[in-house]
């Protein structure tokens, strides 16, 4: 999605994919986003895109975040 900056944060991606979905279902195809900046759709089948993209980055982000499943080492008090 060419019009949506990728570096955002992930608070700024949720609030874009709801702002997209509210001024979708209201016929409103623009939104503005972090910096006050504002992107135009001319279709809507490009604001459903914009929207799977803003779903997309947050789904990375989110998986970033999340700590790895590792090797626990547990310390019973013996020692060899």
């Amino acid at each position: 999605m060419s019009s949506i900056p990728t570096n955002l944060s992930l608070s700024d991606f949720v609030k874009m994919r709801d702002d997209l979905m509210r001024n979708r279902a209201r016929g409103v195809r623009a939104v503005s986003y972090a910096g006050g900046k504002r992107v135009e759709f001319k279709t809507d089948q490009e604001m459903n895109e914009a929207i799977n993209f803003c779903g997309d980055q947050i789904q990375r982000l989110q998986q970033r975040a999340r700590p790895r499943a590792g090797v626990a080492a547990f310390n019973n008090g013996h020692h060899r």
